[in-house]
């Protein structure tokens, strides 16, 4: 576990985490979540200080918090985020949480260089459309495979709530010549190619309907990476998804902190 806060403000609210609570889980074995499933930690949490007080993370709905500098720390780890006292140097005694243990694909390709190409994952294509240097550092283009909830869609507002977790079920990693890893510095995304809807009205029920088949909806992330260091270039680019089949389990846990 570790403890501390990124600078990424959590658009919402007024007050930003300032603590952060990194976690691993795994089974009795010592092994993480097996393939075909997906366990992480609500961001709905409590922890309980040593003197009594208790301090909450509400649930930030399809918002999720996210501070690059913390959780880089602690790869594969699960973060939750609190606004704690500034002064507080209170140790906590408790972390009351919930594991949410959801269906799915974890999938995950490789794309060797900065040419155009397409890789595959249990039958998903994602897609390198380009990679070029700018005046800033790199950017870079990619088509994703569409998920579970965005084939699913059956109207426009559920293709927009799918849209809408693009940020939290999409990455990238660009892994330079000498095998450091780096980490977008921003990114935005365009609406599932593809896949539109239209309003049809029958006997004075109106419904929205798909004009286009959600199953071969692509969506278009374009990614800008830092400038690389001189005579580093690109060695690789990993694209990764993940594919929620399902609705989540959730799972309440407590963990007792020993301070002593």
């Amino acid at each position: 576990m570790g403890g501390g806060a990124g600078d990424k403000v959590f658009a919402g609210t007024s007050e930003l985490p300032n603590f952060g609570i990194a976690l691993e889980f795994t089974d009795a074995n010592g092994k993480p979540a097996r393939r075909g499933q997906f366990v992480e930690i609500s961001p709905e949490a409590t922890i309980v200080e040593s003197n009594g007080n208790t301090v909450e993370s509400p649930d930030s709905g399809p918002i999720s918090r996210t501070f690059p500098n913390f959780e880089e720390r602690f790869p594969g780890a699960k973060a939750v985020y609190f606004n704690r006292s500034a002064d507080s140097d209170t140790p906590f005694a408790k972390l009351n949480g919930k594991l949410l243990i959801t269906p799915g694909r974890n999938l995950e390709v490789h794309f060797k260089g900065t040419r155009p190409q397409t890789r595959k994952d249990d039958g998903a294509a994602f897609s390198l459309k380009s990679a070029k240097q700018t005046g800033q550092g790199y950017q870079v283009v990619v088509e994703y495979p569409p998920t579970t909830l965005m084939k699913s869609a059956g109207n426009a507002f559920e293709m927009m709530q799918a849209l809408t977790t693009i940020p939290d079920i999409y990455g990238l990693t660009l892994v330079d010549s000498e095998g450091d890893e780096h980490q977008p510095v921003s990114r935005s995304s365009g609406a599932a190619a593809g896949s539109s809807f239209r309003s049809v009205t029958v006997n004075g029920v109106t419904r929205s309907e798909s004009t286009n088949s959600p199953a071969n909806s692509m969506t278009t992330v374009t990614y800008g990476f830092a400038a690389l260091p001189e005579n580093v270039r690109v060695e690789s680019l990993v694209a990764t998804a993940i594919d929620r089949q399902g609705k989540p389990k959730v799972v309440p846990f407590m963990i007792e902190i020993d301070s002593k």
